[in-house]
């Protein structure tokens, strides 16, 4: 009998419920044409920040919200996330939908910028825990450089890391294909590293 690999996708959709503040994000998404991080891959980015004891944290791509709430719900007391992306009015909506859930105000640092250009500023080895959510055309560039951002025994965590199917697929030739088929063989001999079909995919390398 043949697996049902949807089906299972959907079983752990609905058994990783998401809080309505997370469900809004997803949800105000569609608005903006972008695609909000899976539930499931919600669950699972909230947990290793956890298990990493993450205080400061870095997001590339905020979006509406959805994986931003998943961070600062992992993060312990006196934890800070700061969260960088291009659309200041998409970041509105996180900023709000972290207030309704109950996230004070001072835990989240919004910068607007290019992912490329605020890592630059940001401190080598400064950070426990880094998530990149950003356009995967532009992993090559930023997946490294975000690295140096994380100290040792730190994470990094890549979404989209599979391109929803795409790249298992040898006649998908596009520019976000190849670049994260790039990226993920720059990490493939690597001891540290663990790549997992959910959702869109998501990648986690230790440095």
């Amino acid at each position: 009998m043949s697996r049902n690999w949807a089906a299972d996708s959907h079983y752990a959709s609905r058994f990783n419920t998401a809080t309505a503040a997370e469900e809004a994000a997803r949800t105000i998404a569609a608005d903006y044409q972008s695609a909000p991080l899976g539930a499931t891959s919600a669950r699972l980015l909230t947990m290793l920040v956890q298990l990493t004891g993450a205080k400061n944290v870095v997001e590339l791509g905020t979006g509406t919200g959805a994986s931003t709430l998943a961070i600062l719900a992992g993060l312990g007391p006196g934890g800070m996330l700061t969260s960088v992306d291009i659309d200041r009015e998409r970041q509105s909506v996180a900023a709000e939908l972290a207030e309704v859930a109950g996230f004070r105000a001072h835990r989240t640092r919004f910068i607007q910028g290019f992912a490329e250009s605020v890592l630059s500023r940001l401190s080598p080895e400064g950070y426990d825990f880094v998530f990149v959510d950003t356009d995967p055309a532009g992993f090559p560039d930023i997946v490294p450089q975000a690295l140096t951002k994380v100290r040792n025994g730190g994470l990094l965590v890549v979404n989209d890391a599979l391109g929803s199917g795409t790249v298992a697929d040898p006649a998908a030739r596009d520019a976000s294909s190849t670049a994260l088929r790039r990226v993920l063989a720059d990490h493939q001999d690597s001891p540290n590293r663990v790549l997992l079909p959910i959702d869109a995919g998501l990648l986690a390398v230790r440095r």
